[in-house]
């Protein structure tokens, strides 16, 4: 729950509160939860308890929580209408929910998970007793490697063996084991600026110093990355985020001439590569790479659920005995159910049916997201990234980040901030937020830009 931005300008007490919106008005807490007591807050955030008090007293005069006899502070059991609203409604009315429009990033519809599905495979899965009761190889199921192998080559153009792929809890948990293999006295990581803050953090943690790179309409600038002595370079050529940028097929021979000139790694991680709308699919670096230099990250989470915490990477044949030096004696951090439900899933045909599913359905919802944005604002905003994805980056003139995110929740509109993935923040226009559809339904988001127009520009 580390959420506090002490270079923002927004006051801390502000920033709790804001928290606790979101996470109410997305559902992760109910009516009636309890929320954390001030004490354990101010020892989580490193805050003081007045801190914690203004943020938790401003929760209750917005009608967001009630203060409970003997149990603390509970989310209001009255639907979250502000406290004026409430006490108007006549005794025995039901109180109705408030409507809440998600562009949050990387968050998925509720309804989109096939749960009925994954029940039925969970039930065949648990007939393999003989798996069931050893444990997994490091690298995760070899018949879910298998399965990757085959959806990599059809819809990337990657040849590999089930041999170099490696499950990972995610991308941060694959960046720890990469980051540890390909430099035994670390030097400096090229990352994208703006880009992944918790990319950076692995690499800080790992001993790397960090080189922002700058990311242009195109993707990376190789320029800046050749004088920057980097030994490894972070890049999400299909989709930046957040820009939205897609590094071009030019950029992408550039880039894999700077590893082969200067001895390097390139870790793609292509999160977003399933969804391109309005321009042609540019391959991926590790499908046209000569010299075994770039190591590929996959994930599930983007398209299935960020929840189950799956993904994998592909390691270069000269870096396999390293790896299985380093990590001899290793398991597998998936669990094996998990791993075997997903190769039902695969083998089954499911997963590409999805990805099929999800592509028609992303592809109406940006192409509403899109107009009906030029329609409310027009010239009042710009837009990048809107050609493939799952987000676009909006920029305004007229509002700072705060000032955008702060009306928005107060419209009952989710939108995520910009400022974390910055590493130099001082470079940051401050004036921009990232929309997400992968969690809104396409009939609320005409309705959800209307909201976003009414906060930030209706007066």
């Amino acid at each position: 729950m580390h959420f506090i931005d002490e270079n923002s300008n927004i006051p801390i007490y502000r920033q709790i509160f804001n928290y606790f919106v979101a996470e109410i008005q997305a559902g992760r807490y109910s009516a009636g939860d309890k929320l954390p007591s001030i004490r354990a807050l101010c020892r989580e955030l490193h805050v003081s308890k007045s801190t914690v008090e203004s943020a938790y007293n401003l929760l209750l005069s917005e009608g967001y929580a009630e203060s409970a006899q003997g149990s603390g502070y509970l989310v209001d059991s009255a639907d979250r209408l502000p406290v004026e609203k409430r006490v108007q409604q006549p005794a025995g009315t039901r109180v109705s929910r408030r409507k809440i429009y998600d562009f949050r990033a990387g968050a998925l519809n509720d309804d989109v998970f096939p749960l009925s599905l994954w029940r039925k495979l969970t039930s065949q899965a648990l007939t393999y007793t003989k798996e069931i009761n050893t444990y997994s190889d490091k690298q995760g199921e070899y018949e879910l490697r298998k399965e990757i192998v085959r959806y990599l080559h059809l819809s990337r153009g990657i040849a590999c063996t089930p041999e170099r792929i490696v499950m990972t809890n995610g991308l941060q948990q694959a960046l720890e084991t990469i980051s540890k293999l390909i430099a035994p006295a670390p030097g400096a990581a090229a990352i994208e600026e703006p880009g992944f803050s918790s990319v950076r953090r692995v690499f800080i943690n790992n001993r790397y110093t960090i080189a922002p790179i700058p990311v242009g309409e195109d993707g990376l600038d190789i320029g800046a990355l050749h004088d920057s002595s980097a030994c490894v370079v972070f890049t999400t050529p299909s989709h930046q985020m957040p820009t939205g940028a897609v590094l071009s097929l030019e950029k992408r021979k550039q880039l894999l001439k700077w590893a082969d000139a200067t001895g390097g790694y390139i870790i793609e991680d292509d999160y977003d590569h399933e969804f391109r709308y309005s321009i042609r699919p540019v391959k991926s670096l590790h499908s046209i790479d000569k010299n075994n230099r770039v190591i590929y990250i996959g994930t599930f989470s983007n398209v299935f659920s960020p929840g189950l915490r799956m993904g994998y990477y592909i390691l270069p044949d000269h870096l396999l005995p390293m790896y299985n030096e380093m990590f001899e004696g290793y398991s597998c951090t998936i669990p094996w159910l998990q791993q075997k439900i997903m190769t039902l899933y695969m083998s089954r045909g499911h997963w590409v049916k999805r990805i099929n599913q999800l592509f028609a359905e992303n592809k109406r919802k940006q192409r509403c997201l899109v107009d009906n944005l030029i329609k409310f604002m027009g010239s009042k905003i710009k837009i990048t990234g809107q050609h493939s994805g799952a987000h676009i980056m909006l920029e305004t003139g007229e509002l700072s980040e705060a000032e955008l995110v702060e009306r928005a929740s107060l419209n009952n509109v989710i939108v995520s901030p910009v400022k974390a993935f910055w590493h130099n923040a001082e470079n940051y226009k401050n004036n921009s937020v990232i929309l997400g559809y992968n969690a809104i339904a396409e009939k609320d988001i005409r309705q959800g830009v209307q909201q976003l127009y009414n906060a930030w520009f209706k007066h």
